[in-house]
């Protein structure tokens, strides 16, 4: 009979969930964009046996817990190159009741009405190949890799609502509203 090890077993889970989530090795760097600094990947003998990530990896969150993933104490740094190759975002807003979809472009750093529906998007932050470390949130190159945006959404009478959108991965951080839905859909770019 085989045995098998709790480590084993959930070394396997929690990759993928880091994964799901977009947090992975950035890729290497278009020629117009300059190398950002990556720890090398750990080989598997290294791995933190009680959490099964590489040392120095941010804490993973799970559901329920308190501390999200992607705290105030990471630093966003939009690259230059992207900030000039990408000017727009292009966002699929959705009515739930009737599934409907329309698709919004929106001009990055400008807060944009969504047609009658009481709400205001402001793109906050594009970026074409979303990367994560320990302090800082930024991209790798302006191929849009693993595209992703922070949005604010404001509504009459209501908190505003902060948070990201992957274009891969839609249902990771969803919008949370009861009648609309926001997609990210790709960037408005000369580059693609």
């Amino acid at each position: 009979m085989k045995r098998f090890s709790i480590a084993g077993m959930i070394i396997p889970m929690v990759l993928a969930l880091v994964l799901a989530v977009g947090c992975k090795a950035p890729t290497a760097p278009t020629k117009q964009a300059p190398a950002a600094p990556a720890a090398p990947a750990a080989p598997a003998a290294t791995m933190n046996e009680n959490t099964g990530l590489p040392p120095g990896h941010p804490p993973m969150g799970m559901p329920g817990d308190k501390k999200p993933v992607m705290s105030d104490k990471h630093s966003l740094v939009v690259p230059d190159d992207v900030k000039a190759a990408f000017k727009t975002v292009d966002l699929e807003l959705g009515v739930k009741s009737g599934g409907k979809t329309q698709k919004i472009t929106v001009p990055i750093g400008e807060p944009t009405k969504l047609d009658d529906t009481g709400l205001t998007v402001t793109v906050i932050a594009y970026l074409p190949n979303f990367y994560m470390d320990k302090d800082r949130i930024t991209s790798v190159g302006i191929k849009p890799s693993n595209p992703a945006c922070k949005i604010r959404v404001t509504e009459e009478g209501k908190d505003p609502y902060e948070g990201w959108l992957f274009a891969k991965m839609p249902t990771i951080h969803p919008f949370p509203h009861d009648n609309y839905s926001l997609v990210l859909i790709q960037s408005g770019s000369d580059q693609e």
